[in-house]
């Protein structure tokens, strides 16, 4: 490989054709031009007397150079019969040669022979021209909005522009770029590949020399969506159960939460998914059964599979329904246990959980067509009244006791106080039809006999006529 050469080539015994070229170069064309020429060198007795009219043809690269010369010459001279330039283009990647021949007509007598011509041929290969510029990069794989360098590896007096590619975008990364560069992918990149996390970028170094583009080449680096960049997560909920509108808190065993999620996609990722945790499960508005400090986590995945999460910190009240208890039991009228009495003595007892400091109650005690009320702070309840109750019949009772949130009741029945037979303490009396309050014999039922009554005497006697008889005889005698 060379940018210059010369052959000779024996004419006579005294003189040589020769053959000589030097190449010029240039890389925008991808081309070299060839200067050529016929030179006739005469040694020490290599003098020439001829016909100035003598034809030469020079084929350079398949180039046809023709024209006539003078080839007087002196001994001990070098003369230039021809000359010319001729244009030689190189292979794609540079590599380039030419073939050259030449005839020149002597029409001579050397030495008692006749010399009708001289021809000769050959060819030369050309040192290669450097074409467009192979860029490597310091890294195949890049974050976007990492840096990376660009080598080109340039010829001399080479310049360069570099451009990427990536989905629909792209741009100019740098210009008059000499060695190297260093680019940084911006993070916006990142909508070019809203349902991945990584994509193909390529980087194209169009190569100048000269001013004028000579070639194109690419390199290739995988871009990949940072870890860090994820959708936008966020909610908003409120207690279906009404229980944070009635005591300010959210309530074991009552709050419903109707979550509404929202999300957002970063740099052209769409949303594809949601979920909820409460308490670290998942969560799908049923009623909290669980109490303290839970976290409702709401979560929503993108397009490009990733997730992104929002963190809300939300206190649970413990919290129990009413517990309520109802008795009651006949009296008097003063309070006294009287299993037959005309009174009636109620109890209420419960519990009310306090719930955010407050949670008052209402205590609706119902009997026998009447109701009375009662109001009682979060804790025990206690309460107690003594009401008139018909002993004849029966009474039903109820009893509810409310907070904010639910009611509880409890209802009964008291029985009479109507006692078909009784017997006195002590054994001493019997009652029919009522309670036995004195000795003896005591009817309040209607009484009906069906055989005689008659009167034992204290001797053991007994009176021959029958109770029915007597007072039917004493009312004859009325």
């Amino acid at each position: 490989m060379a940018l210059s050469g010369s052959v000779a080539f024996k004419a006579t015994t005294e003189n040589n054709l020769i053959f000589s070229w030097a190449a010029v170069q240039i890389a925008a064309e991808n081309c070299s031009y060839i200067n050529w020429q016929l030179l006739l060198e005469a040694k020490y007795f290599g003098r020439i007397d001829a016909n100035p009219g003598s034809p030469w043809t020079v084929v350079i690269a398949g180039q046809e150079f023709t024209g006539t010369t003078c080839l007087a010459i002196g001994n001990n001279e070098t003369k230039v019969l021809a000359s010319g330039m001729a244009k030689v283009f190189h292979a794609a990647d540079g590599t380039g040669s030419f073939d050259f021949s030449f005839d020149q007509v002597f029409w001579i007598n050397w030495g008692g022979n006749l010399i009708e011509r001289v021809t000769g041929s050959g060819s030369a290969e050309l040192d290669p021209i450097a074409r467009a510029s192979q860029p490597r990069l310091s890294a195949t794989d890049l974050e976007l909005g990492g840096s990376l360098e660009i080598f080109t590896d340039r010829a001399p007096d080479f310049t360069h522009t570099l451009q990427y590619r990536f989905g629909n975008a792209s741009g100019v990364i740098a210009q008059d770029v000499t060695d190297s560069c260093r680019w940084t992918p911006p993070l916006g990149l990142a909508s070019q590949i809203p349902n991945a996390v990584s994509g193909t970028a390529v980087i194209t170094c169009t190569t100048y020399a000269g001013g004028a583009a000579i070639g194109k080449k690419e390199v290739t680096v995988t871009l990949t969506v940072p870890a860090s960049v994820v959708p936008t997560a966020s909610a908003t909920w409120e207690d279906a159960s009404g229980a944070y509108g009635a005591l300010g808190a959210y309530v074991k065993n009552i709050t419903r939460l109707a979550v509404t999620v929202s999300g957002t996609g970063v740099y052209g990722s769409t949303v594809t998914g949601a979920s909820v945790t409460l308490g670290g499960k998942a969560y799908s508005g049923g009623i909290i059964t669980d109490s303290g400090e839970l976290s409702l986590v709401v979560s929503v995945t993108d397009s490009r599979g990733r997730t992104g999460t929002a963190v809300y910190p939300i206190t649970v009240a413990d919290y129990s329904p009413p517990g309520l208890s109802l008795s009651a039991s006949r009296c008097t009228a003063d309070g006294t246990a009287d299993d037959t009495g005309d009174h009636a003595c109620i109890t209420v007892s419960g519990f009310v959980t306090q719930v955010n400091g407050s949670n008052a109650a209402n205590l609706t005690l119902t009997y026998g067509g009447q109701s009375v009320t009662a109001q009682f702070a979060p804790g025990e309840v206690f309460f107690q009244k003594t009401v008139y109750a018909d002993p004849d019949t029966t009474m039903a009772i109820t009893a509810r006791l409310s907070d904010k949130l639910v009611s509880s009741s409890r209802t009964m029945v008291l029985s009479t106080g109507y006692a078909t037979l009784d017997l006195l303490a002590g054994g001493k009396g019997i009652s029919f039809g009522k309670a036995a309050t004195r000795e003896g014999f005591d009817c309040a039922m209607d009484a009906y006999f069906r055989k005689g009554l008659f009167e034992i005497h204290e001797d053991g006697s007994v009176d021959s006529r029958s109770l029915f008889e007597r007072v039917a005889a004493l009312e004859a005698k009325l």
